[in-house]
């Protein structure tokens, strides 16, 4: 039973990687607030998270971790993004009868300030305002069909705005980890995560205005379409080993390889040091051709973080180089019941 499992979660995967395998991978997704890491774990880790479970955080890395859990949690993290913008996430997972399975909600939202609008006939400002949003509804469910088997998905609602256009559509994430009772220390994970409809902006409530689109014809009324874009598609899969597995001391390293569908494939590799599951210091790389290529930092691509726990609440915090853009930094709070 437990093979028939893993040969369908595999099997749809490979589908889906080749689903996009001839669409241009250069720039060709929208919606990229979906590939900001909400959880400053898994971001210090160099994004190698797949099969790193045990916490709330796998609503975002692997839905099928949050069944690892086996009680109630709720997470609120925040991001510090670039130019003042910022990601937000909430949490919550919840098991169910006899703690086989979970539940889980969670809300990601990227917002940014106000900025007046300007014209050519007035520089200063018009008086008026435009602003930009994204946010993300998930709704998620995850089971152990096996002590070494469980499966995991997400269904997402998104929406993205900007002035008076927004954009609406549906996602699902998919994921499995496989514990083998050969191998203690060892998990295996593999998603799909960001798989759904294509998004486009519609609902302006004016029609725009020219007067020389051709001389001599006067005002032209022209109503703006905008084009379907993709969702960042990605696929990846993880290994995660245990190190060193004591009752106080833990060391767990994790390779993560992604193909994502607006970019080249992706090598990521991150460690965790646990003292007595209380402090915990964290480490990664994660490699982008791209920006390896053309980097102006040799820290470039590599991140680290901290996290202390006490009793049932945990509060992490990750800082990762993203070059010419500066440090990026999150911040998160955990608590369990």
């Amino acid at each position: 039973m437990l093979k028939r499992y893993i040969l369908l979660a595999v099997c749809l995967l490979l589908l889906t990687t080749s689903s996009y395998s001839q669409v241009s991978k250069v720039g060709t997704a929208g919606a990229k607030f979906l590939s900001i890491s909400v959880d400053p774990r898994g971001a210090a880790m160099g994004y190698a998270f797949t099969a790193v479970t045990g916490d709330i955080a796998s609503l975002y890395w692997n839905p099928a971790g949050i069944a690892v859990p086996r009680r109630t949690e709720i997470l609120f993290s925040d991001v510090e993004w670039f130019v003042d913008i910022r990601n937000n996430f909430a949490g919550f997972i919840m098991p169910l009868g006899n703690r086989n399975s979970t539940i889980g909600i969670s809300l990601t939202a990227l917002t940014m300030g106000e900025e007046e609008i300007t014209t050519i006939e007035e520089p200063e400002g018009t008086g008026y305002y435009w602003n930009a949003n994204s946010i993300a509804l998930g709704v998620s469910y995850a089971r152990w069909f096996t002590n070494e088997f469980s499966f995991g998905f997400t269904a997402k609602l998104i929406r993205e705005s900007i002035w008076e256009l927004s954009a609406t559509g549906l996602a699902m994430d998919l994921g499995f980890l496989l514990y083998p009772d050969r191998f203690k220390r060892l998990t295996v994970g593999a998603t799909m995560t960001n798989f759904g409809t294509n998004l486009q902006f519609t609902g302006i409530s004016e029609k725009l205005f020219r007067d020389e689109w051709v001389t001599g014809t006067g005002d032209m009324e022209v109503e703006p379409v905008s084009a379907s874009y993709a969702l960042p598609l990605c696929v990846k899969l993880g290994l995660a080993y245990r190190i060193l597995n004591g009752p106080g001391h833990n060391l767990t390293w994790a390779i993560d390889l992604a193909h994502p569908n607006d970019g080249p494939e992706r090598f990521q590799t991150g460690a965790e040091y646990a003292w007595n599951d209380m402090f915990f210091v964290r480490g990664g790389f994660n490699y982008d051709p791209n920006l390896w290529e053309d980097r102006d930092s040799s820290l470039e691509g590599f991140a680290g973080g901290v996290g202390f726990k006490y009793s049932n609440y945990t509060f992490d915090y990750a800082a990762e180089d993203r070059g010419r853009l500066g440090f990026t930094h999150r911040f998160a709070l955990k608590v369990g019941f």
